[in-house]
């Protein structure tokens, strides 16, 4: 990190005193970069002074994400975004007693990884997409559970077979988990119908059959927990609101498709409607809810977005035939019917939306409805209603970072490989204008470098963090498309020391860096495995040996 340190360096003896909204002045010089060779196989990570790595890695996770709360990274114990939120709910302000209210408001409005998620390309873009019918799969069938003899066991509950309290269904007692107190004991047992194993049982809930199997359809005959391991990890990520929200909007799925009793079931079950078999697992479904395309409009505004197969116009609710859309598009793509109106001098214009085309056009808000499309006119413009069996809808928001991803893995020497946060559109919203806004991808098959953009850089506080943070993007990027890690190389534009922080940057230039360390990605060779996957503590640091931390105030 010697490079890092000739800049602080540079800093200190070429900077230009500079005022800023923080209230706070700056020594800054303009334009620098910095390039690692990654391929060494080592991390570039700050040895000077100690680095809080749980905060640089679960502030990765929360970009790649796209999550835009707090509370996030505050039950990660990492507090860096505390001191900001979205203007639009509390304006920022160096006031000591606005800032006490920007502390206590979560939301950091659409900073980041939510841009890199979720690109809205708006209702200006009509597109047709291709219908996605899909056949109903075989019932899926459970494999019985063999059960071991455990009788020479000094436990004697294992190798037992047991009943569940009220449905009577079999289980086998597996191994012994621990003793928690004088009172209960705690043992692993497997479910012979379906196979499924549940850890940490009392004693007590085994002999007397309290104990359900999370693979056992108990809703409406077809749906099933499934991996309760998994679920408490997707608590833990998104929240308990969250939780509830697809917790519900799972079962009404699977009840108007599978109930009879339900007053919907005649447009749905009744009409052919059915849900794949890996959505009858709600611990698979919440997981591929991620992958939908407007996941992270759904945590941000989560009661006004429904999961929707008509886009697709599908008759399945499945992983790839599902999508995250807004009430309003939920409904009027139930009930569109797309038509063309026609400027007086000729030209063309797509509309889904009557009441989209009468405030583009500047009509009354009923003048284009379904009579005046009937008549073919409206004064001197003509409608025609398309009746060519494709489906007309607005496009999609843009997953950025799945588009390098795939770009990566099918023409990996495209040089149009760029995620950008800098969205003026949502600017009023954000917490923070992105300090660095833009990187790119460069690739010659093999290997993949990393070029990152920052217009404005706390070299003491944020810019050690900023390198680690791409440096640790690169090497999940590269784990997901297979191929090596190659450069890093940053690029800064305003580049500054707060004057509050000189000491402290004096004193880590007295400092000789030590050797940099290594890392490994665990969890990463499943080959289902994502980047979204990923958690901030499924890396391994290895050999870092750094000084002891630096203490300076943040500038809000």
């Amino acid at each position: 990190m010697k490079q890092y340190l000739d800049i602080l360096d540079r800093i200190l003896k070429e900077g230009k005193l500079k005022h800023n909204r923080t209230g706070i002045d700056t020594l800054s010089i303009s334009g620098s970069m910095i390039e690692f060779d990654m391929s060494t196989g080592k991390f570039p990570l700050l040895t000077t002074k100690k680095m809080g790595l749980k905060t640089v890695f679960s502030e990765v996770e929360m970009f790649i994400k796209g999550i835009t709360s707090k509370k996030f990274l505050q039950d990660r114990k990492s507090g860096i975004w505390n001191a900001w939120c979205n203007p639009q709910k509390v304006p920022y302000s160096t006031d000591p007693e606005q800032q006490k209210l920007m502390e206590a408001e979560d939301d950091l409005g659409p900073i980041y990884g939510f841009n890199g998620n979720y690109w809205d390309a708006g209702r200006d873009y009509v597109v047709t997409v291709e219908p996605r019918i899909k056949e109903k799969e075989p019932p899926r069938k459970f494999v019985n559970a063999w059960l071991e003899d455990g009788s020479s066991s000094k436990y004697p509950l294992i190798g037992q077979i047991f009943e569940t309290e009220h449905t009577g269904l079999k289980y086998s007692v597996t191994d012994f988990d621990k003793n928690v107190d004088d009172e209960h004991e705690y043992y692993d047992i497997i479910f012979y119908h379906t196979g499924a194993k549940v850890k940490y049982v009392r004693r007590d809930h085994i002999i007397k059959g309290k104990v359900k199997d999370p693979y056992e359809p108990s809703v409406f005959g077809i749906g099933y927990r499934g991996d309760e391991e998994k679920i408490d990890d997707f608590i833990n990520t998104y929240g308990k609101n969250i939780y509830d929200k697809l917790l519900k909007a799972w079962g009404h799925m699977i009840e108007r498709c599978y109930s009879e009793k339900c007053k919907q079931y005649p447009l749905y079950g009744g009409n052919g409607i059915f849900v794949s078999n890996d959505w009858h697992d709600f611990s698979k479904f919440i997981w591929s809810c991620i992958k939908l395309p407007g996941w992270v409009n759904v945590l941000r505004h989560p009661t006004v977005y429904d999961i929707d197969k008509d886009y697709y116009g599908s008759n399945c609710y499945s992983e790839d035939t599902c999508v995250w859309l807004h009430h309003d598009e939920n409904v009027l793509y139930a009930k569109a019917k797309p038509f063309i109106i026609t400027d007086p001098d000729g030209t063309k214009h797509t509309y889904i939306s009557t009441t989209k085309c009468a405030a583009d056009f500047g009509f009354t808000p009923r003048a284009i409805n379904s009579e005046s499309i009937k008549r073919g006119y409206y004064k001197n413009y003509k409608l025609e209603l398309i009746n060519d069996g494709k489906l007309y809808r607005y496009k999609l928001p843009i997953n950025q970072i799945q588009n390098v991803i795939d770009t990566l893995k099918t023409d990996p020497t495209c040089r149009r490989m760029i995620v950008s946060y800098w969205n003026p559109a949502l600017m009023p919203e954000m917490a923070l204008p992105p300090c660095h806004y833009c990187y790119e991808f460069v690739s010659d098959g093999e290997s993949v470098d990393l070029l990152f953009n920052m217009r404005s850089v706390d070299c003491f506080l944020g810019m050690p963090f900023d390198i680690a943070h791409y440096a640790c993007l690169l090497l999940l990027i590269c784990k997901q498309v297979k191929m090596k890690p190659g450069k890093l190389i940053g690029f800064f534009a305003d580049m500054h020391i707060y004057t509050n922080h000189l000491e402290q940057v004096k004193e880590q230039l007295s400092r000789e860096p030590f050797e940099s360390p290594t890392v490994n990605i665990l969890n990463a060779e499943d080959p289902n495995w994502t980047i979204w996957d990923w958690k901030y503590t499924d890396f391994e640091l290895v050999n870092y040996q750094c000084h002891p931390s630096i203490k300076a105030p943040v500038a809000v």
